[in-house]
């Protein structure tokens, strides 16, 4: 627009740029680098994923120019094995209700594991059956698949963060507390850290994870495609969605002590060095001295629990899960 097209003195809303939502693969990493250490070389699915890729691949070869009268009366045989072990398993069923009525909860596990045990042999016995000489050569096979295609680098990063995720532990209470705020602390604690594994047990970043991923998850509840036709991906805000981070564990998760983000926490002693560490991680910028303020104002009156409520808040805010 040129200056003569507006005349001087009348007010002009200059239009900025439009808010645009991020993708839920986006939001889905920026929440698991929060969380998750090494997390660019955290791969805990890519050798299961390799190695269902070799095998199938296996079985495709196997079957390959085998003619289909050869291959037919194997597969129904499969078949009527797999109805008997239907009947059997409607059987079984009926038994474990039985018994978890009655209370014999050790009658009721064991008869799941038998019904367990079952369905393996007659997976077995069908893969026996149909799949039989699989020609599996170096470059086919699952095991070589698998740990060709993940560095040295990768595998020890990710054992690493198994082992950390294993080993969490919730925090000490610190000194100075009566009984009664020792137990609230101990409390508060264990349930972070319930959330923390609740939340880790299948994290990773989401070119990790199975796409499309199942109903329910995170990924699927903020448009990830279904893959039932190209593009069908979403990057629409929605009610679920904001009730999903409302209140959902993901910011006790982030706030825990085992987290990268509360790990660093626990290293500052000084409550602005915490704001500014939080703003930075979660925002990429310094907080307002307005911002600050408020939160400091807090903090005198509830003390570190307004770190966990800020994480909270800034999750569910528009500068967390919106690009400008």
């Amino acid at each position: 627009m040129h200056r003569e097209d507006h005349s001087m003195g009348i007010k002009f809303h200059f239009a900025g740029p439009l808010l645009k939502r991020m993708s839920a693969e986006q939001i889905w990493d920026s929440i698991t680098t929060l969380i998750l250490p090494n997390v660019d070389t955290y791969a805990p699915n890519r050798k299961r994923i390799l190695d269902r890729i070799a095998r199938t691949e296996a079985i495709y070869q196997s079957l390959e120019g085998r003619p289909f009268e050869e291959v037919l009366p194997r597969i129904r045989e499969a078949g009527a094995q797999r109805r008997k072990i239907q009947e059997q398993q409607i059987s079984y069923e009926k038994k474990i209700s039985e018994a978890y009525a009655s209370g014999d909860n050790a009658l009721a596990r064991r008869f799941t594991e038998e019904l367990k045990q079952k369905v393996r042999d007659m997976e077995k016995q069908n893969r026996d059956l149909v799949f039989v000489e699989l020609r599996q050569s170096d470059e086919s096979s699952p095991k070589m698949m698998g740990n060709s295609m993940m560095s040295d680098g990768m595998t020890a990063n990710t054992l690493e963060t198994n082992e950390r995720i294993s080993k969490a532990k919730p925090r000490k209470a610190p000194e100075g507390l009566d009984q009664n705020q020792r137990q609230l602390w101990d409390e508060r604690e264990r349930l972070s850290l319930r959330h923390f594994r609740e939340v880790v047990r299948l994290m990773a970043r989401a070119v990790e994870l199975d796409s499309p991923a199942r109903r329910g998850h995170f990924l699927r509840d903020f448009g990830q495609s279904d893959r039932e036709v190209i593009e069908n991906a979403s990057s629409h805000a929605s009610v679920p969605q904001a009730l999903y981070l409302l209140n959902s564990p993901l910011h006790l998760a982030i706030h825990n002590s085992n987290s990268v983000l509360g790990s660093q926490l626990m290293g500052l002693e000084n409550p602005n060095e915490k704001i500014d560490r939080i703003y930075q991680a979660m925002l990429c910028r310094q907080p307002t001295e307005k911002e600050k303020q408020r939160v400091l104002a807090d903090f005198k009156s509830y003390g570190e629990e307004i770190f966990e409520d800020l994480i909270w808040a800034l999750l569910n805010s528009r500068q967390f899960i919106f690009i400008q």
